[in-house]
């Protein structure tokens, strides 16, 4: 079986590198971007296993790129927790609303991160 990849969309690099080394400690390939306009071309290039979308992307909000993916037919079904500093508000309830199939708020430890993505990597290989 292939190594899962994972892509990371979160603009701030310092996050956005914990993540990615997390992932990867976890035995995860990971892409990243910055920038929510990348979002979508990205997912339909390298066809990710699992999304992490922060919400307050650069470019592109990270609800409106969560509906441009539920729009694609190819991404359909791509599992995305949605990682935000919001906490449990109305942009939770909206990106769920949009299609997040998870979401995992700032801040988070390595050991929640780890548990809620290999759970939702558990699902798509079900």
């Amino acid at each position: 079986m292939a190594t899962p990849l994972v892509l990371v969309a979160e603009d701030d690099v310092d996050l956005s590198d914990l993540l990615r080394m997390t992932l990867e400690h976890d035995g995860l390939d990971v892409i990243t971007v910055s920038d929510g306009n990348d979002v979508v071309p990205t997912c339909l290039d390298r066809k990710p296993d699992l999304l992490l979308l922060d919400l307050t992307l650069e470019g592109r909000h990270g609800l409106d790129v969560l509906r441009d993916l539920r729009a694609e037919e190819a991404l359909g079904s791509l599992p995305v927790m949605v990682v935000t500093g919001h906490g449990r508000d109305a942009g939770i309830d909206d990106a769920m609303a949009a299609g997040a199939t998870d979401w995992l708020g700032k801040p988070f430890t390595p050991a929640d991160l780890t548990l809620r993505v290999t759970l939702l990597l558990s699902q798509v290989a079900t």
